[in-house]
């Protein structure tokens, strides 16, 4: 009986950590992610997200899914943006889930619609 009770304890001590990830501070704010020397600068707002990559700056509206996922849909981009990826490139959604939340860094894993899935550090700056 002990055994049965400390399984069932157990169990629900793992199902309350699995739905502890807090992802609400990433619902806005400004943000970075750094992939080597690439920086990109994120602002959010409840609509939409602005994303700076050096002079390419992109404009997404934000469409959260779940309490720790959202879908990112191109709005539009400037011409420093289309300089560096074509003028034809394709612009598709990209899901986004937070795995991990650890102060102001979260981890995300982005997936382009069609691609395999990437993994990044994004930091809350503000």
């Amino acid at each position: 009986m002990r055994t049965t009770t400390f399984i069932f304890l157990l169990l629900g001590c793992m199902c309350l950590n699995a739905q502890s990830v807090d992802c609400s501070g990433a619902k806005t704010g400004n943000f970075t992610i750094t992939l080597g020397d690439m920086v990109t600068e994120i602002e959010r707002d409840e609509q939409f997200q602005y994303e700076t990559m050096g002079k390419a700056k992109i404009k997404t509206r934000v469409e959260w899914t779940s309490a720790c996922s959202y879908t990112l849909i191109f709005v539009k981009a400037n011409k420093a943006y289309y300089k560096v990826v074509g003028k034809d490139a394709p612009t598709p959604d990209i899901s986004v889930t937070i795995t991990a939340v650890d102060g102001n860094t979260y981890s995300i894993e982005a997936a382009p619609q069609g691609l395999q899935a990437m993994e990044f550090k994004m930091v809350k700056t503000k």
